[in-house]
């Protein structure tokens, strides 16, 4: 059981870390478990303690070694963890290139960004078949999953999250992976429903993206 100061150090800790001005690493902290990510893919799951060093807390992990999920090998280990000034230094030390350093700060992002997730208004406006405008494709939706198809064919089954852009002003909703680390949905890419009309693009190497549009089928 974790003595009173170690609840209160843990506290402050809890929640979701970025660095400020680029994307990449992240951080999320409940009670003693740390999980890092990197570009939405985790890469580091450990528990931990805490010391006070001067105006450092000093955070000591469990496990050190940084590795993509079914990777047998690490990347990367973390010499050193603190906090300090309202920032998280994280202190990397790769194989090849030496040690390099990110501070993350306390941020409201969830995984995906600064979004909202708007599943519960968006999901029904997407239910049931699209068709591509010029050609015969199809997509199809049927609760959090999208699938493609060639007239009734339907494979390739994605689970998706629905989100609007704090930024942005307007009705725009985007499509995304549910899992973070995939900038894809399926075939596609960009994917966002507006006034009606589902759009996204199908990348090609050293050429312009194929841009496509869907319209609901009754």
């Amino acid at each position: 059981m974790l003595e009173k100061k170690d609840e209160e150090r843990f506290q402050r800790l809890n929640g979701a870390w970025e660095p400020k001005g680029y994307i990449g690493p992240r951080v999320e902290i409940k009670g003693n478990e740390l999980v890092r990510f990197w570009m939405g893919a985790p890469v580091l799951k450990t528990e931990f303690t805490v010391e006070e060093q001067g105006e450092k807390t000093v955070l000591h992990l469990e496990k050190t070694a940084l590795s993509y999920e079914g990777s047998s090998s690490s990347y990367a280990t973390v010499k050193e963890c603190y906090v300090q000034d309202g920032g998280m230094t994280f202190i990397d030390d790769f194989p090849i290139t030496g040690e390099s350093s990110d501070t993350l700060y306390p941020t409201q992002n969830s995984r995906y960004g600064n979004v909202t997730i708007v599943d519960e208004m968006a999901l029904p406006l997407l239910q049931g078949t699209w068709k591509q405008t010029d050609y015969d494709c199809r997509l199809r939706f049927f609760g959090n999953v999208m699938s493609f198809g060639l007239e009734k064919n339907f494979t390739d089954k994605t689970k998706i999250v629905t989100v609007t852009r704090n930024w942005e002003k307007g009705d725009r909703i985007y499509v995304i992976n549910e899992n973070p680390a995939r900038s894809d949905v399926g075939h596609y890419e960009g994917m966002y429903l507006e006034a009606g009309v589902l759009h996204a693009y199908i990348p090609v190497c050293d050429a312009q993206p194929v841009m496509l549009s869907f319209i609901k089928e009754n």
